[in-house]
Parts: structure tokens; C-alpha cells; sequence
């Protein structure tokens, strides 16, 4: 019942034009929805399972790589890899690097429900900020008490990454964005053709930090290194050397490390994302179950750099948007990333009840990487990351506090 209630609400949510991007998939997963998608131009389309869709084109096939009549090729690329039993999320361009001629193109295959991901050219330029302060009219504050302090200011995701720029044709000048691709609808295809030689590094905008490629374009007519199988198989060599290396990632950190403390308490090192600087991430909370006692203090670090994690106790409570999508009267929507989310809360001491939260953790999204929480109450207590988890799947853990014996 409860569930059913967490979804009439969300449709009217929905309705009202505000909806997060951890409903959307909820609802594609849950009994009575058949599809939710966000519209390039601004729009929500939603409707419940049993009920007739309006009429619409099918989708496009997917491309179809290979030689194509005017001589050119079409080749493959595909935009990161997970795999969802082990938690692990390999930010890479499969291959990372690809030789072509001029004139031929490349469909860069995004997953099917999209992770957050972008293809863009920076041609040289600096890369625009991720987040930045909401200036709509919408985000205008109201008037502020005497002697109140002002609240932060509402972030929202950069329009200049969010939405697609510069065509479909590349030359190796300008800034061009596929757009990132949790907003693309079904039957997109981003096809991006290299019209001079050259060669031209390109990347992942919500993963700068790590994800990289390279496009090396060739002379029209010029003898090809590799055909689209041997890129196959280099992709399928990455995806295992990184699998591979992130599952020893998650193996090193899966127990906590302890430290006495002169009150008879215990410091518990735990982790939250592992990965390093590879392109590699597991996105797990580690250890899954930790067992401590009142009085004791847990660590958590987030060891994959440019991912950005949290550690959020909800207490039973309602669990915070991880992203809102509000359509505009006029417009691509805003995304807005809510500072229930980004800020930290709840202070140092947990006792088994209210909102916590860690606030975002991890370079180049905030000044602190570790998050600190003393527990002083026996009880079993939920927790997960607000980005990649829920109470009940994803990024989740369990910690048990005991008394002190």
C-alpha cells in the first residue's frame, strides 16, 4: 500500500511538471507504468500501463555499421559498460581510441537507459562547469527576515552540457555535445561525422575526471588500420582488464579498517565507490554489512576520483530527489540538483532517527572526500548513496550498532 501511494504521488508530481529522474525509473519498473520518457523539447510523456499511447512513429532501427554507398564507413563506438551483478561501471569509450578516414562517421552507442554520459569535443576550449547557480526566474529568492542568512543557491545541471550543440558533422573547431543521454528518447542515434583529418581528443562531460577518447581521422581513401571486429575485441579487452581490476578494487576495501580508541571505542575506515583514478568504478558501499557500538565512530571515503557519492541515513523518512526535472513554459527543463542532496545534514551524531547526509563526496564536487558519523543508539540502520542507490537496491549498506558490552 504504501508503494501504491509513492506512486499516485508521483504521478501527480508528474502532472505538475516536477518529477526526478529516480522516479522516472522507479515507474518504468513498477506495476502499472509501461513508459515515462523526457523529451528533448521540454516535454514529460507518461503513460500507465493498459492505456493507449498517442499514435507515434516507430523508432529507427539502429544504425548499420560498415561501408556505406558513397564510400565512406560507419563505425561503432560504445559509451561505458556496466555490469550490474558485481556493481561495477566502466567509464570508458569502447575502444578508447578508433582510426578513421574523412568523410566517415561514428554512432556512439550510449546504454539503453542512459548513465549520466555525454560525447563532446572541447576543440581546445575549457570545459564548461558541470553545475552552476540557478539564474531563472524561477530560482529568484524570497525576501529574507532581518538578520536571516540567505540559503545557498540552487544548482542546476550546465545547460551548455545538458543539451546537444554544434551539429553532426566535426571539423576539429567548436565546442559540439552530443547532449547527455538520460535525456535522449528511444530511437536517438548519435551519429557524429569527421569531415578533416586529424586527431581529436574527446570525452565524457559528467566524467572528465576519468573517461577519455580519441578519434585519429585519416585522409579520405587512406588504408585502414583496423577493421570495426578488431575494435570489437579491443573493447571487449577493456572492459575485462577494467572489470577485472575494479573487482580487485572492491576485494581490498571490503572490510573496514579499526582503530582503538583510549574510551574503549572503536574508528571504523569504511568506503563509499572504489576506483582510483581508473576508468573502472565500483559503485558499492563497502563493507555491505558493518557491525559496530554505541560510541563508535564510522569513516566513510570515497576512493573513485570525479564520482560523486553520498552517505545518507533517511531514517524511514521520505528520500530526497536525487535530480528534478521541472519542463519550462518555453524551452529545454531545468535539472536541478537539490541541496538536501549536494549539502550536508544532520550534524555528527546519529541516533537512529532523522535525515543525515554526507553531502556530495569526491574531487571536483566538493571539499571533502570522507564523512564522518558517531552512533549512539543500538538498532539496525539503512543507509545508501542518493546517486546510485535507494533503501533497497543499488548503492546500499546495512550497519548494526550494538551496545557496548
Amino acid at each position: 500500500m504504501d508503494s501504491d501511494r509513492h506512486h499516485l504521488t508521483t504521478w501527480d508530481r508528474l502532472r505538475a511538471g516536477s518529477v526526478s529522474r529516480r522516479d522516472m525509473l522507479r515507474m518504468l519498473g513498477a506495476t502499472g507504468v509501461a513508459t515515462v520518457a523526457l523529451t528533448r523539447a521540454g516535454g514529460i510523456r507518461a503513460f500507465a500501463q493498459g492505456a493507449t499511447p498517442p499514435a507515434s512513429p516507430a523508432p529507427p532501427p539502429p544504425p548499420t555499421t560498415g561501408p556505406r554507398p558513397d564510400g565512406t564507413n560507419l563505425w561503432h563506438v560504445k559509451v561505458a559498460s556496466m555490469d550490474m551483478t558485481y556493481g561495477i561501471d566502466i567509464q570508458s569509450f569502447l575502444p578508447k581510441e578508433i582510426t578513421i578516414n574523412a568523410g566517415d562517421a561514428i554512432w556512439f552507442e550510449f546504454l539503453p537507459m542512459g548513465d549520466f554520459h555525454t560525447v563532446t569535443f572541447l576543440s581546445g576550449q575549457p570545459a564548461p562547469p558541470l553545475l552552476m547557480p540557478d539564474t531563472s526566474m524561477a530560482a529568484t529568492p524570497a525576501a529574507l527576515a532581518p538578520g536571516e542568512a540567505a540559503p545557498p543557491p540552487t544548482l542546476v545541471f550546465n545547460p551548455q552540457i545538458v543539451w546537444p550543440a554544434g551539429g553532426t558533422t566535426y571539423d576539429g573547431t567548436g565546442y559540439l555535445n552530443s547532449g547527455l543521454d538520460v535525456l535522449m528518447q528511444p530511437g536517438t542515434y548519435f551519429v557524429l561525422t569527421f569531415s578533416k583529418p586529424g586527431t581529436y581528443d574527446y570525452t565524457c562531460m559528467p566524467h572528465i575526471a576519468v573517461m577519455h577518447g580519441k578519434v585519429t581521422v585519416q585522409e579520405k581513401g587512406a588504408a585502414l588500420p583496423y577493421k570495426q571486429g578488431d575494435y570489437d575485441a579491443m573493447a571487449n579487452d577493456q572492459v575485462g582488464a577494467l572489470g577485472a581490476a575494479t573487482k580487485d578494487e572492491i576485494a581490498k576495501y571490503s572490510n573496514a579498517t579499526t582503530t582503538a580508541r583510549p574510551d574503549g571505542t572503536t574508528f571504523w575506515d569504511a568506503t563509499v565507490g572504489v576506483g582510483g583514478a581508473s576508468m573502472g568504478r565500483g559503485q558499492r558501499i563497502l563493507p555491505g554489512n558493518l557491525e559496530v557500538k554505541v560510541g563508535d565512530t564510522v569513516r566513510w571515503t570515497n576512493r573513485a576520483i570525479g564520482e560523486p557519492h553520498t552517505v545518507t541515513f533517511v531514517s524511514g523518512g521520505k528520500v530526497p530527489d536525487a535530480e528534478i526535472v521541472e519542463p519550462q513554459s518555453s524551452g529545454p527543463p531545468r535539472i536541478i540538483f537539490p541541496n538536501d542532496v549536494l549539502l550536508p545534514a544532520g550534524g555528527p551524531v546519529y541516533s537512529g532517527t532523522g535525515y543525515f547526509n554526507s553531502g556530495l563526496l569526491g574531487q571536483g564536487f566538493s571539499n571533502f572526500e570522507s564523512y564522518e558519523l558517531t552512533f549512539v543508539a543500538p538498532g539496525d540502520y539503512i543507509y545508501f548513496c542518493l546517486l546510485h542507490g535507494s533503501p533497497t537496491s543499488g548503492m546500499t549498506a546495512k550497519i548494526k550498532v550494538s551496545p557496548q558490552s
